[in-house]
């Protein structure tokens, strides 16, 4: 794939500040959480001067804290053509009858899951497993093949754009499963590599 890929995740919500797993459920961003997509939005304005001639592809998960996430990046980016559009395969992970509850939650409903390893994400009773989001994640890469835009916005989650990059750049699972997860700065995925794009945020500390 020769585009060059923005990939950003959404900011701090009420349920990540309580340790609640989300999944496919929501909660509004707290203010850390405005703060970070608008720091985020900065760092992508600068990163993305040099290419005010060109169009540009916004996309992405239809979630209530991406949406708004997306439109304090849209405001901060000030492009008239920008125009977000959602895709259903961008949604974070559902993690089935766990959506909505604390670790403490989970472990007293499964005791014997090891909740320190990186794949217990994707053990929910009636969740997605890992092959199901890889399988959604590398339809959605094939499909983007088509687009004109050489420029992609993406707004998504932790979860599912820990799977898009480790399908992007043809991990193994286990190297998938390592992958950082960040809400400060984003992910250029360009050439089958991933570069983490970060930046000195103190004016939002």
């Amino acid at each position: 794939m020769k585009k060059k890929l923005y990939l950003l995740r959404h900011g701090e919500t009420e349920f990540n500040k309580k340790g609640i797993y989300q999944g496919i459920l929501d909660s509004p961003l707290t203010e850390a959480g405005v703060q970070q997509v608008q720091a985020n939005a900065f760092l992508l304005k600068r990163k993305l001067a040099d290419v005010q001639d060109q169009q540009i592809l916004f996309l992405s998960s239809p979630l209530g804290r991406a949406i708004q996430s997306s439109k304090l990046i849209q405001q901060i980016l000030d492009r008239k053509e920008l125009t977000i559009m959602t895709d259903e395969r961008l949604k974070e992970v559902d993690i089935g009858e766990w959506n909505g509850k604390n670790r403490e939650q989970i472990q007293a409903q499964q005791p014997e899951l090891e909740s320190n390893t990186f794949n217990w994400y994707f053990k929910g009773p009636n969740g997605e497993t890992l092959s199901d989001v890889e399988s959604r994640c590398n339809e959605w890469l094939a499909d983007l093949e088509n687009a004109e835009e050489e420029h992609v916005i993406i707004m998504a989650h932790g979860l599912l754009g820990r799977v898009l990059r480790g399908c992007f750049s043809k991990l193994k699972e286990e190297e998938l499963l390592s992958l950082e997860v960040q809400q400060r700065g984003f992910f250029l995925l360009e050439n089958q590599q991933s570069i983490y794009v970060t930046d000195h945020f103190d004016e939002y500390e």
